[in-house]
């Protein structure tokens, strides 16, 4: 990665003044109230994706907190838009 100009940062506060947007990726949702409140506290705009958060507490922190700054946030899954969902979404249903 490196050698192709993309730089590695060891946090959210160091990788905030080199970026426009956020894209949160943690696999576990549970420290995404940690992880996005410094980016939205940024005002950087947030795209998390799924699980929005640990809790519903902790969804409901995000998108109040995000509100509160005006920053744009939302979450959904990309894999909504892989070939095999679109396929699910294709398919015939049976004919009763």
């Amino acid at each position: 990665m490196r050698q192709r100009g993309i730089r590695i940062v060891d946090s959210i506060a160091e990788l905030l003044p080199l970026v426009d947007v956020v894209l949160l990726e943690s696999v576990d949702g549970t420290p995404h109230l940690e992880q996005a409140s410094p980016v939205i506290l940024a005002g950087k705009p947030l795209y998390i994706d799924k699980p929005v958060a640990g809790s519903l507490a902790d969804a409901i922190a995000i998108y109040d907190l995000a509100r509160e700054h005006q920053v744009p946030c939302f979450s959904s899954s990309a894999l909504r838009f892989g070939p095999r969902s679109f396929a699910i979404g294709n398919r015939t249903r049976p004919r009763k």
